[in-house]
């Protein structure tokens, strides 16, 4: 029997599979803020007879745990236990390239691995570093048999080089997104001079008041630039809705805010609104963050995410001590040890949450990239294949899916929602 489904992405041939992948070993992969039963707004037809999930089970290191048969899983969609009708290990660590693909995506000789790039705010010397780092990742998912995407979310989407398992010319598209745009240096030492100006500046009412329309003229401009980003990516997943196989996605970037320009306020609040007094326009980080909200556009990013059967993973490039601490490097500037906290990490929220919500893995606020790349080869080569039949026909909501798995100190990743259209 086949089911049809509506979701927001043609596909030729019609696929007859949900897919839902994870592949991950960071937090636990929590999707998006819709209960169980809430409704998505879809077109295009696809039709599925079964749900297909790619689990990852990881050991406490974070390395796949291998050899787990049939017996050792057990799924539960909104709480109901689920009869598996098909299971299978994959393991692709360094298998050749076929030269015919197979429609079954657990006999998939390989995946395939979209780079998207995003230069909007991250300094050219970051980026290097994390390309760099990228390469040896690259090399062996092209020596397994993954198909290689270069593309850019910024100021558009545009397709670099389509699917390739040829390196060279993998590494060729990156170089040339890297020297095409040097807007993210722009940005980022824009951003670093106006924390700077927070500062040094007197604590008097003239610079209290020029600094505090500079920063509400960044909030506008940067979450224009974040709506911007999300939108094109989620046009790039939508071309990569239905391919066979696991799907996943390395995003690289910096500053993906969900309250755009609320670490550089909550400085500026640090440094000119004292508790004991404060001055007109002083108002709460989070009250003047909530005008530029942007947690809804991620949410949403997230469930196109779900609906073309993508997985994230985010490595922010920026340097907390470039751009985030003083020149001395003695700590945050002109902030308390909580507010250096928040200011470290609200930069990358938005980038954290898309990792979580698709069952992928983040990496942010370090020079040292090399082991997480690491940890991501060794992951999105190895997963177990497993699925259940349909029992009943599309509703339109998302369903809340667990995968329990009998071992001791294990971790296991896989994206908790699946959505079937009417």
């Amino acid at each position: 029997m086949s089911l049809s489904i509506r979701a927001p992405f043609s596909v030729d041939p019609v696929v007859n599979f949900v897919l839902v992948l994870a592949m991950t070993f960071g937090a636990s992969a929590t999707a998006s803020e819709q209960a169980p039963g809430d409704e998505l707004s879809f077109s295009n037809d696809v039709d599925v007879t079964v749900v297909d999930l790619a689990v990852s089970v990881l050991d406490q290191e974070g390395l796949p745990v291998t050899g787990l048969g049939r017996q050792a899983f057990t799924v539960f969609e909104d709480g109901k236990q689920m009869q598996l009708t098909h299971f299978r290990e994959v393991n692709q660590q360094g298998k050749p390239v076929e030269p015919e693909l197979s429609e079954d995506p657990a006999t998939l000789p390989g995946g395939w691995v979209a780079v998207a790039v995003d230069l909007s705010a991250i300094h050219m010397t970051n980026a290097k570093r994390v390309f760099r780092g990228a390469e040896g990742f690259l090399r062996a998912a092209a020596a397994r048999g993954d198909r290689i995407m270069v593309a850019t979310v910024y100021p558009e989407e545009s397709i670099v080089l389509p699917f390739s398992s040829d390196i060279d010319a993998v590494l060729a598209a990156l170089s040339s997104v890297q020297k095409s745009n040097r807007s993210g240096t722009v940005t980022s030492k824009s951003n670093r001079m106006l924390r700077l100006d927070i500062k040094n500046a007197r604590a008097r009412d003239i610079d209290r008041e020029r600094i505090r329309n500079q920063l509400t003229l960044l909030r506008v401009q940067e979450s224009a630039r974040v709506r911007t980003i999300l939108g094109n990516a989620g046009d790039l997943f939508v071309d990569l809705a239905g391919l066979p196989g696991r799907t996943d996605v390395l995003w690289i970037g910096e500053n993906l805010s969900l309250f755009p320009a609320h670490d550089e306020y909550r400085m500026w609040w640090e440094r000119f609104c004292p508790p004991t007094d404060y001055p007109p326009g002083c108002d709460q980080p989070e009250l003047w963050s909530f005008d530029a909200d942007l947690r809804r556009p991620f949410q949403q990013l997230a469930a196109t995410a779900h609906a073309a059967g993508t997985v994230i993973h985010v490595i922010d490039g920026g340097d907390p001590d470039r751009g985030l601490f003083g020149a001395d490097g003695g700590g945050p500037v002109g902030l308390s040890s909580q507010g250096g906290s928040e200011l470290i990490t609200d930069g990358i929220q938005g980038g954290m949450y898309l990792a979580s919500a698709t069952g992928g893995s983040f990496h942010g606020n370090s020079r040292n990239v090399t082991p997480w790349f690491e940890k991501l080869e060794s992951v999105t080569g190895q997963w177990y294949s497993i699925g259940y039949t349909l029992d009943r026909p599309p509703d339109g909501k998302i369903h809340s899916v667990q995968v329990r798995v009998a071992a001791d100190d294990v971790m296991v990743r896989h994206p908790e929602k699946v959505w079937y259209g009417p």
